[in-house]
């Protein structure tokens, strides 16, 4: 039996031996999912209608309401107000803001924030502005009109018309602007 170890023992030596030094089978590749959202910013302004504040025929030093009611807006401003309903498709949040336009037809009408002589205000409200006093009054620049809108969400607003006095009798016309940026 001695004689049978002598041969078993470095033969099983020779085998270990071979066995550690022959490299090991491993996966030679892996994979990494990479997912990415752009910032893309997207923003809806609809009525149940064509999107137009039709005043019709206006008198001098009178308020003009575009809600859903036709009349003015609860103080405060509730949902069931908004004429329009302003929706933010964007993959991050955002600032809308808005402008108005000066009037043309005839003579024009400025937007301003007060009303003088063929110059009007068109107020812009959404739900939540306390009072018509409250609600934004538009200029021709952009000014912040909902401050950090989440993706997805969604508001309700509409507008007024304030008149003052009038040099002609010819129809006007103006649009109001509204675009939304990345919120920093």
């Amino acid at each position: 039996m001695k004689k049978g170890m002598r041969i078993i023992l470095p033969v099983l030596t020779i085998i270990a031996v071979l066995a550690f030094s022959v490299p090991a089978s491993a996966a030679t590749t892996a994979d990494i999912s990479i997912t990415a959202t752009p910032k893309f910013l997207s923003l809806t302004v609809t009525d149940s209608g064509s999107n137009t504040f039709a005043a019709g025929n206006v008198s001098t030093s009178s308020t003009y309401w575009y809600t859903s009611a036709g009349s003015a807006m609860t103080e405060p401003a509730i949902d069931a107000d908004g004429k329009l309903t302003i929706t933010s498709n964007s993959s991050i949040s955002g600032n809308v803001k808005v402008h108005g336009h000066n009037f043309t037809g005839g003579v024009g009408w400025t937007i301003s924030t007060t009303v003088g002589a063929d110059t009007v205000v068109v107020g812009a409200f959404k739900t939540g502005d306390a009072n018509k006093a409250a609600v934004l009054k538009l200029t021709t620049s952009d000014q912040e009109y909902i401050h950090e809108m989440t993706a997805g969400a969604h508001t309700h607003g509409g507008m007024y018309l304030d008149t003052g006095t009038f040099t002609d009798g010819v129809g006007k016309s103006t649009t109001v602007t509204y675009t939304i940026e990345e919120h920093t």
